[in-house]
C-alpha cells in the first residue's frame, strides 16, 4: 500500500517476488483441497473458454522470479494461432505450474522453453 513511502525498486522486486510466492502456496492449498474432494468424489470442475496464451503469460509471471532465482531464462515459444479451450481453468493452470515447476527445479543452467501448439487433425494418429 506504499503508506510507509514510495518503495526502492530493489523493496518493489522482493514484494513482488512475496506475491507471487503467496500466490503458489494458495494454489497449492487449493489442491490439498482438491485431493481431499476427489477421495471423496465430489470434484466440481468449471468449464469455461480459455485463451491457452493468457493462461501461460500468467503462469510464467509468477514463476519466472523462481527461474532467475536459479539464473535460468524462462521463455514462451508462441503458436502460430491462438489456442481456445473449454476447460476448467483452475486446473489447467495448476497442471501448467507444476510442469514448469519441475522444468524450472531440474534444470541446472541455460533455460526452460515453454511451448504449445495445436496438432492438425491430420498429425493425430488412432491406435492401430
Amino acid at each position: 500500500m506504499k503508506l510507509p513511502g514510495p518503495l526502492t525498486a530493489d523493496q518493489d522486486k522482493q514484494l513482488k517476488t512475496i506475491q507471487s510466492s503467496a500466490r503458489h502456496l494458495l494454489s497449492l492449498i487449493n489442491d490439498l483441497l482438491d485431493l481431499v474432494k476427489i477421495e471423496s468424489g465430489k470434484v466440481d470442475l468449471t468449464l469455461e473458454r480459455v485463451v491457452y496464451q493468457q493462461l501461460i503469460d500468467e503462469v510464467t509471471s509468477s514463476l519466472r522470479p523462481l527461474a532467475q532465482g536459479k539464473g535460468l531464462r524462462l521463455e514462451i515459444q508462441p503458436c502460430a494461432g491462438e489456442i481456445v479451450l473449454d476447460t476448467d481453468r483452475r486446473a489447467l493452470s495448476q497442471i501448467a505450474i507444476n510442469l514448469i515447476n519441475n522444468a524450472i527445479k531440474y534444470t541446472a543452467a541455460g533455460s526452460v522453453t515453454v511451448a504449445l501448439c495445436a496438432a492438425k487433425p491430420t498429425d493425430v494418429r488412432s491406435p492401430s
